[in-house]
């Protein structure tokens, strides 16, 4: 509750403000201002007695007086298409955990369909009212606002593009590596039929999760069998839709990666229809480590914290542009290890 006061020309209330903390301790305004900031000098004596008197009148510093005499904001901006699933989820979870530390807050924006992601949901950004921005997945059809972005001056990074665009950083999972080393754990496990739903080819550098699968399997002597080895989406209908079709060749596979959690739900769900018990019929693994991946029986095996640490890269990349370090020549590609769950039969 805050001790707002009555303004004697207006009759209205108001927030209680740095003159009157300093009327308050018998402090001048500005050591109030650095016991509030905490910078300049002040003693521990001081900055206490501020801080006192701070939690009796209720009093919250501005951000917007703060920005003004700073240049910055002290936010940081993140564009979604909307929170449509655990992913986008732990994707803001992730760029909360790098930007706090670093002493940002963060804006989520979204914007729910593609023809909009130009409208007002991304004034804020292109005018300036955040630190930086990140983009979650952006299309080829958001490459005039990153460029409005960009010509605005404000640090940008990209996660998981669809293409790459120039003068601007973008961050992606490890594609190869994710593919070669959920392969390669299966294989460890004695699956010799392996299945593989990668999302769509053309998108950044997502091929290479089918080149991983490949090579993993060659390096066992096994042939890479093409109707197990698919580039179909992430979508959870996608996963229950290629899993559906799996399981009724007459050669099933036994184990399956997915590039994404919700494919790899729809595959549980999938199997359960089928009568097909995970992971002693087919073991299943995921591609983001969301909570729903956890939290779900079976558990998922997936790499670890993929989504919400792929964030924490990205965010570690746009406070760098912002403390003014140069930006990466090349995308950066982030590895993790695998946690294992009970979908894969590695936990009970």
């Amino acid at each position: 509750m805050t001790n707002d006061q009555e303004s004697p020309l207006t009759g209205r209330r108001t927030r209680p403000n740095i003159d009157d903390i300093a009327a308050r301790t018998g402090l001048h305004k500005s050591t109030v201002s650095r016991a509030v900031s905490g910078k300049g000098r002040v003693s521990p004596q001081t900055r206490a007695r501020v801080l006192i008197a701070l939690d009796e009148v209720g009093y919250v510093p501005s951000r917007l007086a703060a920005s003004l005499r700073t240049g910055r904001t002290g936010l940081l901006g993140l564009l979604i298409d909307g929170p449509h699933d655990p992913i986008r989820l732990a994707t803001m979870q992730g760029v909360l955990d790098a930007a706090t530390p670093a002493g940002y807050g963060v804006v989520v924006y979204m914007a729910p369909h593609e023809q909009e992601v130009t409208a007002p949901t991304s004034a804020p950004i292109v005018q300036g009212w955040v630190d930086g921005a990140l983009m979650l997945w952006p299309d080829r059809a958001s490459e005039p606002l990153v460029r409005r972005i960009r010509d605005r001056g404000l640090p940008l990074a990209l996660i998981e593009p669809e293409v790459e665009m120039a003068g601007v950083p973008s961050v992606y999972a490890d594609a190869y590596y994710d593919g070669y080393l959920g392969t390669h754990y299966l294989l460890d496990r004695g699956h010799r039929r392996i299945g593989v739903c990668a999302n769509p080819v053309a998108w950044g550098v997502e091929g290479a999760y089918l080149d991983g699968y490949r090579a993993a399997l060659a390096e066992a002597g096994l042939p890479a069998d093409p109707a197990l080895g698919l580039a179909a989406g992430w979508s959870y209908e996608v996963g229950y839709a290629t899993t559906s079709r799996w399981l009724r060749l007459p050669e099933p596979p036994t184990g399956a990666c997915f590039r994404s959690d919700m494919a790899a739900l729809g595959a549980l769900a999938a199997a359960r229809d089928l009568g097909r018990r995970v992971p002693e019929d087919l073991a299943v693994i995921g591609g983001d480590d969301t909570q729903m991946a956890q939290w779900i029986k079976p558990s998922l095996t997936t790499p670890r914290e993929r989504r919400s640490g792929l964030a924490r890269v990205a965010c570690a990349v746009l406070l760098g542009l912002i403390d003014g370090r140069p930006s990466p020549v090349a995308p950066v590609l982030v590895r993790t290890e695998l946690a294992p769950r009970q979908s894969t039969g590695a936990v009970r």
